[in-house]
């Protein structure tokens, strides 16, 4: 794969497909620290809905600085395709007092599109890591917000209403045992654990995988999530029998 053929990609990550799916696999393969292949070669196994994505992104994820980035370049169209709503009926402001309890919606500015091919032509292919690492810093927190806002919008929250969905608390930074801060050394209250940040990714790609309704691989997560934290099981037990009733549901329809 050339340079000129690299830049096009960037430019338009639509032409990727089956043919730039190896070559990408083999580019990353000569320079592993390639930022830039590494977020294209995880768009390409996307779009093409490849079983080893899910693999591949918890391998690759670690090595990309912002990871913001990344998921603007794989989810972030999906987030931005859906029209705001300008009139709701009684029915569905009724419905929507439910989804704001299951949410904890809040009001949150709409956010600047990140403009891959602007960004990616200002720059050289050689000043990768320079480049990907810069740019505008979104606060972890106020971007979760954003991803919550735009979620209330999706048709998974329709089934919430007509179930008992609405009980299911998907939000792990709200559930955190709350700790008593005069019980912790200076070192302590310093110090931020770096598998923080590796949660925060872990649910929003659980996030991800219920609005494309890929329960099974939420459920994955969770049941993971769950052996890593056994003082919250009887939190994670409620969320994964609520997966395993979407699984059953969805296989029912079929």
């Amino acid at each position: 794969m050339t340079t000129n053929e690299l830049y096009a990609l960037l430019k338009t990550p639509s032409l990727l497909n089956a043919k730039t799916l190896p070559e990408l696999k083999e580019l990353l393969s000569m320079f592993p620290y390639f930022q830039v292949v590494k977020m294209l070669y995880l768009k390409n196994l996307s779009l093409l809905n490849d079983p080893s994505f899910a693999d591949e992104l918890r391998r690759l994820a670690v090595g990309i600085t912002d990871r913001r980035k990344l998921f603007m370049l794989i989810e972030g169209e999906r987030f931005l395709q859906y029209p705001k709503l300008t009139q709701l009926n009684q029915n569905d402001r009724e419905g929507f007092t439910l989804i704001e309890d299951f949410l904890t919606a809040r009001n949150v500015p709409e956010p600047n599109t990140l403009s891959l091919e602007n960004e990616a032509l200002a720059a050289s292919v050689s000043n990768d890591y320079l480049f990907w690492s810069g740019g505008n810093k979104t606060p972890e927190r106020e971007f979760s917000e954003v991803v919550d806002n735009k979620m209330q919008h999706q048709d998974l929250i329709d089934s919430f209403i007509s179930t008992d969905e609405a009980n299911f608390k998907f939000s792990f930074e709200e559930e955190e045992e709350e700790v008593d801060d005069s019980r912790m050394d200076e070192g302590q209250q310093e110090d931020v654990p770096e598998s923080q940040e590796d949660d925060f990714f872990t649910e929003t790609l659980a996030r991800i995988y219920i609005k494309q309704k890929r329960y099974e691989k939420a459920l994955e997560i969770i049941k993971k999530l769950s052996l890593k934290y056994p003082e919250k099981n009887v939190y994670f037990a409620d969320q994964i029998h609520f997966l395993e009733k979407l699984i059953i549901n969805s296989k029912n329809k079929l």
